[in-house]
């Protein structure tokens, strides 16, 4: 069965940490595993049995979607007066956008996180 997951980290660059589903369940897989394009934060469709990865797809519309999203909701706590400045300026995240959006359909371009500032995975508390 297909289910949706974001690839929330990568360590030591071979090991990818993708969060399945809704509750998130992590699963530890070698990177060689997943498209050769896949970086942190971005979403794909993945098949999952006896907790193994069978096949993942990135999905660039998802993708592009919860970017946007993100984006929105930094630019409201911009306006409230917040203390989170922009990592990227304006210029830089339209062309990120852009380039996602004319990616081909094998993914992401490869350099597209090459000038991104690097994301420090969240941690949950339990």
């Amino acid at each position: 069965m297909k289910e949706k997951a974001v690839l929330d980290r990568i360590a030591d660059n071979r090991l990818a940490v993708p969060l399945i589903g809704d509750e998130e369940r992590e699963l530890h897989v070698p990177i060689d595993q997943l498209p050769a394009d896949a970086s942190p934060g971005c979403w794909m469709q993945v098949t999952i049995f006896n907790k193994k990865l069978i096949t993942a797809t990135i999905d660039t519309e998802q993708t592009e979607r919860v970017a946007a999203h993100i984006s929105k909701q930094l630019d409201t706590l911009r306006k409230r007066g917040s203390s989170l400045k922009p990592e990227w300026p304006p210029r830089k995240q339209q062309q990120f956008l852009s380039r996602l959006r004319s990616s081909n359909a094998s993914g992401w371009p490869h350099d597209v996180h090459a000038n991104a500032p690097s994301v420090q995975p969240i941690t949950r508390k339990p």
